[in-house]
């Protein structure tokens, strides 16, 4: 090591303890300490035990996808375990996916597994809490109430797309028309076939890209590009990493937070209010059946596997979104490598001669510099001005940008 990288290293040592002294009372001892969350140590109200148990069976569930598919050991003997059936029934439930995998989606799962991230991460010095922001599973709402919550996967998919794409003049209200230029407008250019059929002519005049556009768009692109809305929660809160107290869920709601504020005592002076209201008149299956029946049960099962960690680790299932498919005929493994000419699904039609390609790919060159000439602008003309909420989305619209614009260049729109 060099004497300029030495001294770089002492100075960053340096201020990283000048900060940590001057904005944390680690060395105050003159405050007595805030009592530390427990789950083992609370006084229990009557009932709580089964919730309790709860907690904890969801605490050791993560602990164990997280050895399952190579949180803690080596890419070697991650690759080299394939899928040994070891008789406990819970533990081959876990791993039963792994066959389905081709080895660079196992390689990439065991690199995601391995990242850990604070970045969502919430503090409360106050009342001593710390907390796991989840986007689109009711995290608006307990900003003020400081308690992680998980949901379905695809629950999830569907509600930021629903808040986030389909809707262009909302986009435009609420921010700005910001996910529209940088996801809607392109997932369009690059997955949209435009038809001269009757029957397909609104869908084709249709600004917003669809809800199969939009899967399509996820299949096509690494998850660490997503925005947060969509990403994953085992990427979002890094949970084989950070040992969590409690995880709540979106279908014990009501009862995970009674619990979490009342044991913190906050149940007098947090009041919960709902941010994002659903149509009560319809339940989740019956909304989930309109969008999901646009899609095929291959496309439903790929879906998954973008999602396997966080159906395995928050014990959700997939076979009830299979039943919602067009089809009902399942390809069991969808293993495909990047270099694999097709990606996750078939092209329709053959590939153009050069002299075609070529024309195609001028074309939309064009197309792109006009649309870059008007993505800064709203549907009035304003000028758009809205920006990433944090850097680290701001990277993934980035990616989000070259991948489609990429996508769109290489079919030629």
């Amino acid at each position: 090591m060099g004497r300029h990288s030495h001294r770089q290293i002492l100075v960053f040592a340096f201020i990283t303890y000048t900060i940590l002294t001057l904005t944390t009372d680690i060395f105050d001892h003159s405050h007595p300490k805030k009592n530390i969350f427990k789950l083992e140590k609370l006084i229990l109200r009557e009932g709580e035990e089964i919730q309790l148990v709860a907690f904890q069976q969801r605490k050791t569930r993560i602990k164990e996808v997280c050895t399952a598919w190579g949180a803690y050991s080596t890419k070697a003997k991650f690759l080299r375990s394939g899928q040994k059936h070891t008789g406990d029934k819970l533990k081959d439930e876990i791993i039963r996916d792994k066959t389905d995998l081709s080895q660079s989606q196992l390689e990439r799962i065991w690199q995601l597994n391995k990242r850990s991230t604070f970045h969502q991460m919430f503090v409360d010095q106050e009342h001593s809490l710390t907390w796991c922001k989840v986007p689109k599973a009711a995290s608006t709402s307990w900003l003020h109430a400081l308690l992680e919550v998980v949901r379905h996967p695809f629950e999830r998919v569907l509600s930021a797309y629903r808040d986030k794409l389909e809707d262009y003049e909302r986009d435009i209200k609420d921010r700005g028309g910001y996910y529209y230029a940088i996801y809607g407008k392109r997932i369009v250019k690059a997955y949209r076939k435009f038809t001269s059929d009757d029957e397909n002519h609104t869908y084709s005049l249709r600004k917003e890209p669809t809800f199969r556009e939009f899967v399509h768009y996820l299949l096509d692109t690494d998850v660490e590009e997503y925005d947060e809305h969509w990403r994953p929660v085992s990427l979002l809160c890094t949970p084989c990493h950070i040992r969590y107290d409690i995880i709540a869920k979106m279908e014990t709601l009501s009862k995970d937070a009674d619990f979490i504020l009342y044991h913190r005592g906050l149940s007098s002076a947090v009041h919960m209010e709902w941010s994002h209201k659903t149509d009560q008149t319809k339940k989740t299956s019956d909304v989930a059946k309109t969008y999901f029946s646009q899609l095929t049960s291959n496309e439903v099962k790929q879906l998954y596997y973008k999602y396997i960690i966080d159906f395995l680790m928050f014990e959700y299932e997939l076979e009830p979104y299979l039943k919602l498919t067009s089809t009902v005929s399942v390809k069991h493994s969808v293993s495909v490598d990047e270099d694999e000419k097709n990606d996750y699904y078939q092209e329709e039609e053959e590939e153009e001669e050069e002299d075609e390609n070529d024309l195609n790919e001028e074309e939309g060159n064009d197309l792109e510099e006009e649309n870059d000439d008007v993505e800064k602008t709203d549907a009035n003309g304003n000028e758009y001005e809205n920006e990433p909420e944090n850097e680290y989305e701001n990277q993934a619209a980035q990616e989000t940008v070259d991948t489609l614009d990429n996508r769109a260049a290489g079919n030629g729109m």
